[in-house]
């Protein structure tokens, strides 16, 4: 009896060959396994990490479908709009450059002054560049009635988290000193960020309100912007870095993750968690960021936020954002119908505040808010 090796042989190729050849290829492309010597290839070639490798890889084959954005968008950033965006501004001391989208609706000749969002794009803190965004950062300005900064920001290798963080608050610096020319309210300034790019927004936040001495501003000029932030909003953003290396070891991709290595090591990890800070902020910083200690509300608000809900906490309203939502929103905090007192600005605040709890494999999309006393 003749025997059939085809079906063995697609077997192993499908189980064997094919996993083995994806996973060996993307950490020769962005590293080995952190251990000494020959442990690093004995771990590499663990079957947890070849399959789980693999299948983060095929995962990222679902973003092809928007290959017709890459081209739209491209062709729009080449194109002269000069009536709708000021591209590539220098600013900071980097040299990095960001790109500037008015409203539709602006007019020079008017004396009022528009609110500024700067949105923080994301990227895994190692790639990302501004002009990704720009058909987003368009839409942004027409629908919100603002002028939406974008700032270029250093990633890994070429820099870490603290480098990033310095060049956010360069950005924001950069809107306090030069605002005047293009008809920015440089007081009403909502930060956005996606991704990685929401954990800068609010690692910068904390910073600033913190008044550390590495982001090389004057104490002075970092009290001026963290009043002049009316409110954060963050997207599928990780606030608690350990908690997100955790749920990287489960899909064995933490080790050509740039995450780990942006933070310079897991002993950095608590450092640059905006969770772990928050914790840490006294009485008087929580009060003046807005948080709120004498309310328990408040906290209960901020720890839903900023940690991990559970399940049950998820309604399906919690599971959708929308731009009608965000410019609503956008809306009662830069342009209030009518004045309003603390009291009534806050309980509108928490009444629309939108928190979009969506776990999956333990990534939560959600939504950050913090408001400055005025």
């Amino acid at each position: 009896m003749k025997y059939n090796t085809g079906f063995p042989v697609a077997a192993a190729a499908i189980l064997v060959a094919i996993p083995y050849s994806i996973a060996l290829t993307a950490q020769w492309l962005y590293g080995w396994p952190d251990k000494p010597g020959y442990k690093k290839y004995a771990e590499a070639l663990k079957p947890r990490r070849i399959y789980g490798l693999t299948r983060a890889v095929l995962g990222m084959m679902k973003y092809l479908k928007y290959s017709r954005l890459y081209f739209q968008w491209k062709l729009w950033y080449k194109e002269n709009n000069s009536n709708q965006c000021v591209k590539s501004i220098p600013f900071g001391h980097r040299g990095n450059k960001l790109d500037l989208y008015h409203s539709p609706k602006i007019n020079k000749s008017d004396t009022e002054l528009l609110p500024v969002v700067v949105f923080v794009y994301g990227g895994a803190w190692g790639s990302g560049e501004r002009s990704m965004y720009c058909l987003l950062a368009l839409q942004l300005a027409k629908e919100l009635n603002a002028t939406v900064i974008c700032p270029d920001y250093t990633t890994y290798p070429k820099g870490n988290v603290l480098n990033m963080v310095q060049d956010i608050s360069d950005s924001l610096m950069w809107v306090r000193e030069n605002g005047h020319l293009f008809q920015l309210n440089k007081d009403n300034i909502v930060l956005i960020g996606h991704s990685a790019g929401a954990h800068l927004c609010a690692l910068t936040t904390l910073f600033l309100l913190e008044g550390t001495e590495s982001l090389f501003i004057e104490p002075s000029r970092q009290n001026e912007i963290i009043n002049s932030i009316k409110g954060l909003i963050g997207l599928s953003g990780v606030y608690d870095i350990m908690d997100h290396y955790e749920h990287e070891k489960t899909r064995g991709v933490e080790y050509i993750s740039a995450m780990h290595k942006a933070m310079d090591g897991v002993e950095n990890f608590e450092f640059y968690s905006p969770t772990a800070r928050i914790r840490k902020l006294n009485k008087e910083r929580l009060e003046r960021a807005n948080f709120g200690l004498k309310k328990p509300l408040k906290m209960n608000m901020v720890k839903r936020i900023m940690g991990r809900p559970r399940q049950d906490e998820c309604s399906p309203q919690d599971n959708a954002l929308g731009l009608m939502h965000l410019r609503r929103l956008f809306s009662e905090l830069c342009h209030p119908p009518r004045h309003m007192t603390q009291k009534e600005q806050e309980e509108k605040l928490y009444m629309m505040l939108p928190v979009f709890n969506r776990v999956r494999n333990r990534v939560t999309c959600c939504i950050v808010i913090m408001r400055t006393l005025k």
